[in-house]
């Protein structure tokens, strides 16, 4: 027959086993706090770092937006620049242009020169007053005359106007100029006087 001091060596196992199990419940108990609390964490670093993904993606549209917009002013920068520039030189232009001597007198001065030159001194001459014959074609070109003759002369202003323009664009440019080029402008004018003499100076 078995004594008590027969079961103290099973008592004690079963005591350190019993403690064993209770440190390891409490064990237990502390990592399932820390791995509650680690998942939180991860749960609030998983909110931060969609939050932060959001405010990149935010900030990425502002960004792109940002540029494009400056794309733009920077094109529009340009193009006012170009506007300016081109203003200032259609000004330097016309100011030009204006100091030139118009049609008006270009055709006087033109018709006089014909006059004086058509027959070249002969003592039978008999022509009209150059004046009066320049201010007859400048009347007929303001009234509503159709005529073919009217019509050139209308034409030989629009090259006349044309020539000069580009004349002066030369000259604003630097570019050198030539007495044909100078002379180019009245040639629409002699063509007319040519041939519309007999009819003009008769």
């Amino acid at each position: 027959m078995q004594t008590d001091n027969s079961y103290a060596e099973f008592e004690k196992d079963i005591k350190e086993l019993e403690k064993l199990l209770v440190k390891q419940a409490e064990d237990l108990q502390e990592l399932k706090g820390q791995r509650i609390a680690a998942l939180e964490q991860v749960k609030d670093i998983e909110i931060s770092w969609e939050a932060q993904k959001s405010k990149i993606h935010k900030i990425t549209q502002d960004e792109n937006f940002l540029n494009q917009e400056r794309r733009q002013e920077e094109h529009n920068l340009t193009v006012r620049r170009e506007e300016l520039k081109d203003r200032i030189y259609q000004d330097k232009l016309a100011a030009l242009i204006s100091e030139q001597p118009s049609f008006a007198d270009a055709l006087r001065s033109q018709v006089e020169k014909f006059s004086e030159h058509r027959m070249s001194g002969l003592s039978f001459e008999e022509s009209r007053d150059p004046a009066e014959v320049a201010e007859g074609i400048l009347k007929r070109m303001d009234n509503r005359d159709f005529s073919l003759q009217t019509v050139d002369w209308r034409g030989a202003k629009v090259h006349y106007d044309e020539v000069m323009k580009n004349l002066c664009e030369a000259k604003l440019q630097n570019k050198q100029i030539t007495s044909q080029n100078a002379h180019f402008r009245f040639e629409s004018i002699l063509k007319c006087l040519r041939q519309q003499e007999t009819a003009l100076f008769s």
